[in-house]
């Protein structure tokens, strides 16, 4: 789908449907730059890259993204989030002042010797990880107390929408348990 293509879907859609429908009007999905300027400070602005969907990587995404976040002046309120390493790595080299995020589930606990967590860790450190959303199916209080000595945020996750909140006992930074709500700070975070 192309960006023009993109334009004409209505990003309020999800607003009037089911229960708690409202009467949001018609609202073009937004540009990146369009984003960027409406978004007041302090908002933190989680910008997540993705892959195409045979996990091949978009011809030079990674240099538009941070050229354009870099001429909105927001770097200090920009973390930039994927589950593709690669996407990651060269957002560091082009903007090593911009957090990253990474987004990690079965695929990267499944390489072997990843059921370690210092191992874990010490990966996601040397990759220059600032802040990591571990699937609830594999973060544990080793996990979590591990990354948390090495200085990496943490927040547990769930795309279906299954209860995490009592996973905040971690000391996690944050929580989500629906794709399409933000994380929340966990009660129990002690930064």
């Amino acid at each position: 789908m192309t960006f023009a293509e993109l334009r004409k879907l209505d990003a309020a859609a999800v607003y009037r449907a089911g229960p708690s429908a409202s009467a949001a009007p018609f609202q073009n999905v937004p540009a990146l730059q369009e984003v960027l300027a409406w978004a007041p400070a302090p908002t933190l602005l989680c910008v997540e890259l993705k892959t195409h969907q045979d996990g091949s990587l978009y011809a030079g995404l990674e240099e538009i993204v941070a050229r354009t976040v870099q001429d909105a002046s927001v770097e200090k309120r920009t973390i930039f989030s994927s589950f593709n390493f690669e996407i990651l790595e060269r957002l560091r080299q082009l903007a090593p002042h911009i957090r990253r995020h990474a987004i990690v589930s079965a695929p990267y606990f499944n390489q072997p010797g990843f059921d370690d967590c210092g191992r874990v860790a010490d990966d996601l450190a040397a990759r220059g990880i600032d802040w990591v959303a571990v699937n609830r199916a594999y973060l544990t209080q080793s996990l979590a107390d591990i990354l948390q000595s090495r200085g990496i945020l943490t927040h547990v996750g769930d795309q279906y929408g299954r209860r995490v909140h009592h996973l905040c006992q971690f000391g996690c930074d944050g929580c989500h348990d629906r794709p399409a709500r933000p994380p929340v700070r966990c009660p129990a975070a002690q930064r």
